[in-house]
């Protein structure tokens, strides 16, 4: 059971392209939006912004089937471990994608209950373009089918 053990780090929970500020002039991106940020699973804040490349940060639309392809997951999966090793962190591509892979269908579970604690509030509020009960929906179900997928992989 030691391979299920995932990284603990300080992550910043909301890791989607809505908490990002990119400043073109001198080609830096930033994080912005720590309200979430704590102690979590290094797997979890990657899965996460893995998953909010099929939509839905903005609008509630998340589509399962736009979940990056296993070549789009390894080519950004690179890309973290090259920046990861200038500051020191020796780890592998192939321990990323384990981490994101365990860690997937906690991302979708912990979103799609998200949209539903947030549905009073949401309620109460001037309606809007994003769906918490479309959002919720459509993240839970994902959680099912990742979840099913990764039994399948055991």
């Amino acid at each position: 059971m030691d391979g299920w053990r995932l990284p603990l780090v300080f992550a910043h929970n909301d890791l989607s392209n809505t908490n990002l500020h990119l400043n073109s002039e001198i080609g830096v991106a930033r994080l912005i939006d720590f309200e979430y940020g704590g102690s979590n699973y290094r797997g979890f804040d990657l899965a996460t912004h893995l998953s909010h490349w099929a939509g839905g940060a903005i609008d509630g639309l998340y589509d399962d089937s736009s979940f990056p392809t296993t070549e789009d997951q390894m080519a950004f999966l690179k890309a973290y471990v090259e920046a990861a090793s200038s500051c020191g962190d020796a780890v592998t591509i192939e321990a990323l994608r384990r981490e994101v892979n365990l860690a997937t269908p906690l991302a979708h579970l912990v979103w799609g209950l998200w949209a539903v604690c947030t549905l009073p509030l949401a309620l109460a509020a001037e309606p809007g373009r994003f769906s918490h009960i479309e959002y919720a929906e459509r993240r839970l179900k994902a959680f099912f089918t990742s979840l099913r997928r990764w039994n399948s992989e055991l």
